[in-house]
């Protein structure tokens, strides 16, 4: 009792106390595990922390949790934390996009899953019409989850973003009277959408959303978006229609 234990020292003595590897015969005090510690902090709660609960969180390997948290002190740093631990691939990542109301972290057979592509979504929410270029590059850090759920999030992420701004040029490019191109801000980075070449680029983002503009009847829209998808037989067949 006369030693003053830090959150640092309480977090070590519990981690020393861990072990991975017990078995079934070990005593009862012998078999602590990583996920007893953790429901340990999380019973406990924030008010038991005071400043240092998202410290905690994170130290504890309870980062679906720490991002939540974190948004409950400041949305900015929350949605930087969680692109660093999904850069670090430390997030069990949700692959369901849903919807504005949903809940952030849903479980998954007993594990938390963090819906990534909703944080980055709703984030860029506020300043996608007024500089959609740095829209733009946050929902392609969607993909920065490698897999095939979440690459396809991001590509459908950057569509709605086309047809919602219609930012045609700054988004797509354009192609000039001699029928050179000049690529957008989402072609140039095309290869962190996992998109080898300009083909497959124009066939998965600009392509798609002529399509979607020509369900919505949006006719002027789909025109410019297949000529920039270099579906030239397509427009003709439009314009005659």
């Amino acid at each position: 009792s006369s030693i003053t234990l830090s959150i640092e020292d309480w977090l070590w003595v519990h981690f020393m106390l861990i072990k991975d590897d017990f078995s079934s015969d070990d005593p009862v005090y012998e078999r602590y595990s990583l996920k007893d510690f953790q429901n340990t902090i999380i019973s406990y709660g924030s008010s038991r922390f005071n400043n240092y609960y998202l410290q905690v969180l994170l130290l504890g390997g309870l980062y679906e949790l720490a991002v939540q948290y974190a948004f409950s002190i400041n949305e900015i740093d929350a949605v930087h934390l969680a692109i660093a631990l999904a850069h670090y691939k430390l997030l069990r990542v949700s692959s369901y996009r849903g919807n504005a109301e949903d809940d952030l972290i849903t479980l998954d057979n007993g594990q938390r899953e963090i819906n990534f592509a909703k944080i980055l979504g709703n984030y860029t929410k506020s300043f996608k019409y007024s500089d959609p270029r740095i829209a733009v590059e946050y929902l392609i850090l969607i993909a920065l989850v490698d897999s095939k759920e979440q690459i396809e999030l991001s590509h459908e992420a950057l569509r709605e973003l086309v047809l919602e701004t219609k930012e045609f040029t700054i988004l797509l490019g354009k192609i000039n009277r001699d029928g050179t191109r000049i690529p957008g801000i989402i072609e140039e980075r095309q290869s962190l959408l996992y998109l080898n070449d300009e083909k497959e680029f124009l066939h998965k983002i600009t392509e798609q959303a002529a399509r979607r503009a020509d369900e919505d009847g949006r006719i002027y829209d789909s025109l410019l978006l297949y000529q920039l998808s270099e579906e030239y037989d397509i427009v003709i067949f439009i314009v005659n229609k």
